[in-house]
């Protein structure tokens, strides 16, 4: 199910545009230890996203522990044109251009940018995030192959940083279909 909804492109762009919420989202579950973004070490939550639109597409996702995610997938403007200034809105497709992928929820956030071409990710670029309730050992964006970027987290706990466990954000290219998930 689908529901598109007009937002604001940027404080840049004088250009509405929509976004399109996609309610199609899928939970994996296990019953270990719960991460900040309420999964647990063994789960991940995916959502899945046209590679083919040219709009902001947005998923809300509910977490195994009941809590609330989202998902963007934003394709990145073009540059603005010299004879009106003007920020046009993009008309970036999956078998070229670059998309932000982002998960926020209330402790976990986090984004990145992938390149891509002929529906095949080539480069994977600046990422971000914000984890709050557990410290970030370490954090990796790769290529894990031409379908596939992640961004890595190794976390531990705020007091003692004693144990942890990995968790992701990646960005998987099926078809025409980019998924996004989250661990």
């Amino acid at each position: 199910m689908s529901l598109t909804i007009p937002f604001e492109a940027s404080a840049e762009s004088n250009s509405n545009t929509s976004t399109k919420i996609n309610t199609d989202a899928t939970n994996l579950q296990d019953d270990s230890v719960n991460s900040p973004a309420g999964l647990n070490s063994n789960d991940s939550t995916e959502a899945k996203f046209d590679l083919n639109s040219n709009e902001t597409q947005v998923q809300n996702v509910t977490l195994p522990d009941g809590k609330q995610g989202t998902f963007v997938v934003e394709p990145e403007e073009q540059a603005t044109n010299p004879k009106t200034s003007v920020v046009r809105a993009s008309s970036v497709k999956a078998t070229s251009g670059v998309h932000k992928v982002s998960f926020y929820s209330g402790p976990v956030n986090a984004s990145f940018k992938v390149k891509i071409s002929n529906y095949k990710i080539t480069k994977a670029y600046g990422k971000w995030y914000l984890i709050i309730g557990s410290s970030v050992k370490s954090s990796k964006l790769k290529i894990d192959n031409s379908k596939q970027a992640t961004l890595y987290f190794t976390f531990g706990t705020p007091i003692w940083d004693f144990g942890g466990w990995n968790g992701w954000l990646r960005a998987k290219i099926k078809g025409k279909t980019l998924y996004t998930s989250i661990k």
